[in-house]
């Protein structure tokens, strides 16, 4: 059973209006304490990273018939291959913003993420999709990682650290 077009993308993008609406808000009410910097910070990332993977599921499901979530999504090969690579982008994403547009006191933080999350794919380049994707899948996703990867080495160096706070006397 597919689900209507129109229904998803309507859902993908109120949820990206009401996205909209609290990053306006949270500018609109001033800068966060330090205390609760890293933790909103961290909690808005991992509803993005979510939401985005819902995003693909959908679409993916919408023209190339895929399962949903619920259906059977993670055993499909072309969900997994789009999944794997999805990360990657994104792990991309992050690093190349940690090294452009990030402050000196958060870029090396938010590249490390973005390392992260690049090692996830690795491993689930290892232990899932080298386990269950067809050939052809299984040489699109690993080329593709590969091509990102030597991508991010080339356009994204690690930031230097945080210059270190003297200690006052």
């Amino acid at each position: 059973q597919r689900v209507d077009g129109a229904n998803t993308h309507a859902a993908d993008l109120g949820h990206a209006l009401a996205l909209l609406y609290a990053l306006r808000l949270w500018r609109a009410t001033g800068p966060l304490p330090p205390f609760w910097r890293r933790p909103v910070g961290g909690l808005a990332a991992a509803v993005v990273f979510a939401w985005v993977n819902a995003v693909l599921v959908r679409s993916l499901h919408h023209w190339s018939g895929t399962p949903m979530w619920l259906e059977g999504a993670l055993r499909s090969d072309t969900v997994q291959m789009a999944l794997t690579i999805l990360w990657t982008l994104l792990a991309l994403a992050t690093m190349l913003w940690a090294t452009r547009k990030a402050g000196p006191a958060v870029a090396r933080a938010v590249w490390l993420a973005g390392a992260g999350l690049l090692a996830v794919v690795v491993l689930k380049l290892f232990f899932v999709d080298l386990a269950s994707l067809d050939t052809l899948r299984r040489t699109v996703t690993f080329l593709g990682v590969g091509v990102l990867m030597l991508v991010i080495g080339y356009v994204s160096p690690l930031p230097p650290a945080a210059p270190a706070r003297e200690a006052r006397p």
